[in-house]
Formats: structure tokens, sequence, C-alpha cells
């Protein structure tokens, strides 16, 4: 069981060029996109299959923020999962042009499928161009134990307007999980190296991402062992 930083970590903070001004001190950040692969720490939320994803973030002036998403999960045939839905508010603060810290409490909810409902609290720091992060996810609804876990990434500005977002992370499950072998761990490692550039009005993606779980780790966890490996990922992405 896993769940993912929200998608929305940057948007409830950040200054896009075509969020709807509300008023002087509201603002609405709409988005609608369609990836690849919907990956979350490094495994497969969409048993590798599409998903579309759609996000809003009301923000104010003073930091306070609101908003959601929603996008397509598959689970396998063992849960009748097919959309996550989550919510959350949260408050970000700028200490300069180059520190700001940000956390928000969101809920995770599952149609059809509560055992996989949950809350989470995320916090992070931007510093420059680095972003620490810590998550927490608890009142699991199948009664698992809690989750946490940590994230620290850097982002490049490259040529031909290219941004590069690397993140390197550690989710600690709380409960063992083993290899074929039978060996056991708590901890797992995921990685992330997205490139996104804006053309047309649109956001393009290319994700490369992937997680240390073996195969028979990754079938213990999600009853297959084909969602934890190594893989690139496209999407496409249009903010309003």
């Amino acid at each position: 069981m896993i769940f993912r930083v929200a998608m929305l970590s940057a948007a409830a903070c950040s200054v896009s060029a075509n969020a709807v001004e509300l008023s002087e001190n509201v603002r609405l950040d709409l988005g609608l996109g369609v990836v690849s692969d919907y990956r979350s720490n490094g495994v497969s939320q969409s048993r590798n299959n599409p998903s579309y994803q759609v996000e809003a973030v009301l923000s104010h002036s003073s930091g306070l923020f609101i908003g959601g998403s929603m996008q397509r999960a598959d689970y396998g045939k063992y849960f009748d999962v097919y959309r996550e839905d989550f919510y959350f508010a949260g408050y970000s603060h700028a200490f300069s042009e180059d520190v700001s810290l940000s956390a928000y409490l969101g809920r995770y909810e599952y149609r059809h499928d509560s055992a996989w409902d949950a809350t989470e609290f995320y916090a992070w720091a931007n510093i420059k161009k680095w972003t620490i992060g810590y998550i927490y996810d608890y009142e699991i609804d199948n009664h698992v134990p809690n989750l946490m876990g940590f994230n620290v990434g850097y982002n490049f500005s490259l040529p031909w307007e290219v941004q590069l977002v690397t993140t390197y992370g550690v989710m600690d499950l709380n409960s063992d999980f083993y290899t074929h072998a039978g060996h056991s761990r708590q901890r797992y490692n995921y990685y992330d190296a997205k490139f996104t550039r804006n053309l047309a009005g649109l956001e393009f993606s290319v994700d490369f991402t992937g997680s240390d779980l073996s195969k028979g780790e990754c079938e213990y966890l999600y009853a297959t062992d084909n969602v934890c490996s190594s893989t690139v990922t496209v999407g496409v992405k249009k903010h309003f």
C-alpha cells in the first residue's frame, strides 16, 4: 500500500500565467491532463495503463489554499478501485524569494473500495532550487500501520526552456514485506527525474521513475510484480 505526494504541492504556491484571478487576493488554478502511467513514489497506481488527471487549487494571497484532484487508478482485479479522489487544505509562507515552507492536510477516497481511504499530512520546504519533504499517512481504512516518507529534490533549468525536477525518497511502510527468498524489510527507496516543457499552451512531460523494490517484494505488496520497476512515462497537461 502506498500513497503519493500530491500532484498539486507546487501549484499551491506557484504563479501560473493561466490562473483565473477571482479577486485581487484570490486565484484559481485548474489543470487537466493525461499520462501514459500514473506513478506515485515509484509505483504504478494505474497498473501501467494511461490515466486522466484533473486538478484544482483555490489560493489566497495570505498563503491559505484548498484544492483537490481526481485521477484514474487501478489496483488490480482483487480491488474495486477505478478512481482516486484527493481533497486538501493548507498554508504556504515565503520567507524570501529563495525560501518557503508549505504544508497541507488532505484526504484520499477511493470509490467502491474504501479500504484504501486515508488521511495525509505533507510538509515541504523550498530552499532555492532544493525541495525537502515529509509525508505521513494515517487513518487508513484497511487498518494497515501508518505510513511515513521523506524526499529531497532539485530543480534544474535546462536549455530550450526545459525544466528537470529530480527526486529521491524513502517510504517507510511500518510493516514487513518479503522477497521471494523470504528476506524482509519495511522501507524502500524511489527515484524520479521529470522533464517538462511548455509549448503551444500545453505542458509536455517525460518522466523516468521507479523504485528499488524487487519483483518478489512488489508482488507481496501489490499482487503483481510489474508495477514497481523503472519505467518512462509521458504526459501532457493544460493549465487554465
